[in-house]
């Protein structure tokens, strides 16, 4: 597929001031096979510069879909769309992370929209040289997780700056509306497993209601601090970790915002946090990271005089924090019940979810 897009692709990268010249040296390789439901990634290298190109066809890869899932005529034209959007969306995400110049994000250079069956592009650096994968076992410590907290706080501060346009993203109306039936189907296959108690599953199943998830991630509420940008999808495949020599990780670039949405303040790092840590290192530094977040977005927003527009104090922020548990609970189920790779993840993602249902099921 990339082939055919070979001479808009270095239109692209030439328009954005790349030396994309030499086409004949014009190269590429599939990008992480357990990556790109919605789009397929490449990492493209002409000469020797090397690009991470993002390619969503709506018409092709949705035929792709349709053949392992058994999509019908409106399934398809719904994915074709809801495909789209998110495409678009996140090529919204990165020209305005750009503009607005928002560090651990990859580099963005180019991209083009999916409009009327035709393919979006999105070129990017490539981080694929340098990134380090977790194990299946392993879980965020406190210190990366304040690393990523950090960078929530500096694209929700540059998403509050008053004298810079907010970024209007698309509606994720249509996500919302397929993912819901999508979420109830993986509560009830992880609840055959056994050991889910029916009061977690009653509750599980009503936060996966089309109401519940705007509620839980994009719909403020009376006493809320103000909407900001959310990235909505912070598990670890998002997240492009580096490991020292010493086998330390850390944070180094957030990808993939397809699923971004002006949302709860919190919602992101709840989600790090209830997706990333295990259920007993979660319980133990949650209050200092919930500190840290309203200390470094406090300190960043009164930087940025934003002040007016956003602020939040503790106690909003650990009422936020306890919603967002909600939405990480739906996405390890979601998990569990499409996505594990082994029985170490499972065990591993199961032990979060039910210290997440043990803690905020009433």
């Amino acid at each position: 597929m990339i082939e055919t897009l070979k001479s808009e692709i270095l239109q692209l990268l030439r328009d954005s001031g790349e030396p994309a010249n030499n086409a004949d040296s014009f190269t590429f390789t599939r990008l992480g096979e357990g990556r790109g439901f919605s789009s397929l990634l490449w990492n493209l290298q002409i000469g020797n510069r090397i690009y991470a190109v993002k390619i969503t066809d709506t018409v092709s890869r949705v035929e792709e879909i349709a053949k392992m899932v058994s999509l019908k005529g409106e399934q398809k034209a719904d994915f074709a769309r809801l495909f789209g959007e998110q495409h678009n969306r996140e090529l919204q995400v990165y020209e305005w992370l750009k503009y607005r110049g928002v560090h651990n994000i990859p580099q963005f250079y180019a991209g083009s929209k999916c409009h009327d069956g035709k393919p979006g592009i999105i070129i990017m650096e490539s981080l694929a040289d340098s990134e380090s994968t977790l194990r299946s076992d392993e879980g965020l410590t406190l210190n990366t997780v304040l690393d990523i907290v950090y960078i929530i706080c500096e694209y929700q501060a540059a998403y509050n700056f008053p004298d810079y346009a907010t970024v209007d993203l698309i509606p994720k109306d249509l996500f919302f509306e397929m993912a819901s039936p999508t979420y109830k189907k993986c509560v009830e296959k992880v609840a055959e497993k056994g050991w889910m108690r029916e009061e977690w599953k009653s509750a599980l199943l009503s936060w996966c209601e089309l109401s519940e998830l705007k509620r839980i991630q994009t719909t403020g509420e009376d006493g809320d601090p103000a909407l900001t940008l959310a990235h909505c999808d912070l598990w670890a495949n998002n997240l492009i970790f580096g490991r020292s020599k010493e086998g330390v990780v850390h944070l180094k670039s957030i990808i993939d915002w397809q699923c971004a949405a002006i949302g709860h303040a919190l919602l992101d790092v709840s989600s790090v946090v209830g997706i990333n840590m295990d259920g007993e290192e979660r319980r133990k530094h949650e209050g200092t990271i919930i500190s840290q977040y309203v200390e470094e977005i406090t300190e960043k927003c009164a930087f940025t005089h934003v002040k007016s527009l956003f602020s939040i104090d503790l106690k909003q922020a650990q009422i936020l924090y306890r919603r967002g548990l909600k939405f990480a609970a739906i996405q390890l189920s979601l998990t569990l019940g499409t996505h594990c790779k082994d029985e170490t993840q499972e065990r591993v993602l199961t032990g979060r979810l039910k210290a997440i249902l043990e803690d905020i099921v009433e």
